[in-house]
Parts: C-alpha cells; structure tokens; sequence
C-alpha cells in the first residue's frame, strides 16, 4: 500500500516537472517568436515610413503668395451684376501709397443693400480668375466675362508655376469698398492670394 501511494505522489510530481518544463519551454519559445516578430514588425515599420518620407520630400510643395488690389467695373443687367472691367496695381504701384490712396479715393464700404448686391458678383470673379490661374487657360474666364479680353494681366500672371491650389483672402488688408451710380458700380478688393505648387526639379 505504502508502495502505491508512494509511485502515486512520484507520478503527481512528473506531471508537475512535466507540465513545468512544457509551460518554462513555451515561454521561451514565445519569447524567441515575439522578440523575432517584433524585430520584423521594427524593420518593417522602419521601411515603410522611410519610403513614404522619400517621396514627400520628393514631392513636397512650395508656396508663392502676394498681395492684389483690384478694381472691378460692374455693370447692372436686370436684377443681378456682371464684372465688365477691371484694373489690377501692380507690385511696384501697392507700395506706393501716394498712388493707392488715389486709386481708392472716392470708394466706401457699401451700405447692407449694396453689400448683399455686390459680393456675389465680386466673389464669382474672384473664383474664375483663381480658376484661369490654377489651370494656366483663362477660356473659361474669357467665356463668362467676355468684355475681359482686353485684360491680358492674367495671360502672364504665375505663369512659371503649375499651381495646384490657392487661397484667397479678398478682405485681408481692408474691407470692400464700393462706388455706386445708377446701373454702374465700382468694387475695390485688397487682399492676398497664395498659391501651392510642386516644384519642377
């Protein structure tokens, strides 16, 4: 009796050593894969940022930014304005300030009337002007405003860049200024204007 209990205990303790070893020998083994993958999973991570990074640096964008002044004629056809002219300062005449209080002499912030009226019109210039910009083609501009033909700034303006998208900030250096009589209007615009682009080299 004492025999079997005793080959009992001795087989209760194997099977502890066993299970011991099995759970010490699995750790290892978990540890070895783990450390492996986590190697793997480093240099993986390592070679997928590094490639990305490669070619934003590759494609990274430049900005080309500056300030306008704009005076843009409107004339009234039936309920609604249309841009018939305008007039763009040039760099050298915005640091004149002599020549800019001229050319704003007479204009004042419009009244709630005039303002509702006027910002559409001058906002939708504003978009297809960008737009003739962006895609270096001022057709589209030519077609809505076609009294613009003779306005040949926008045929040479950032034409050494290929833009792929702008900003635009018709009121960053004062508020639209208006002069109204009758079926005719004038809109000053003074703001900025950034373009992106990516560079060619």
């Amino acid at each position: 009796m004492k025999y079997i209990r005793h080959d009992l205990i001795k087989i209760k303790m194997n099977r502890r050593i066993f299970a011991t070893a099995t759970l010490l020998a699995l750790t290892i083994i978990g540890r070895a894969v783990f450390k492996t993958n986590a190697g793997n999973a480093v240099a993986n991570t390592t070679s997928s940022k590094t490639l990305p990074l490669a070619k934003l640096q590759k494609n990274t964008l430049n900005e080309v930014s500056g300030e306008f002044c704009i005076k843009l004629t409107l004339h009234r056809q039936d309920s609604s304005w249309t841009v018939v002219n305008t007039t763009e300062l040039t760099a050298a005449e915005l640091h004149q300030p002599e020549y800019l209080k001229t050319f704003k002499t007479g204009f004042s912030e419009p009244d709630s009337s005039q303002l509702i009226k006027l910002t559409s019109p001058v906002r939708e210039y504003l978009y297809y002007r960008k737009q003739a910009i962006l895609n270096q083609d001022v057709s589209k501009l030519w077609l809505r405003y076609p009294e613009l033909k003779q306005n040949i700034a926008l045929n040479h303006k950032y034409q050494s860049v290929k833009a792929l998208d702008s900003n635009i900030e018709p009121e960053k250096y004062e508020r639209l200024k208006v002069k109204v009589a009758g079926d005719v209007a004038e809109a000053i615009i003074h703001g900025t204007e950034s373009y992106l682009y990516q560079p060619s080299n």
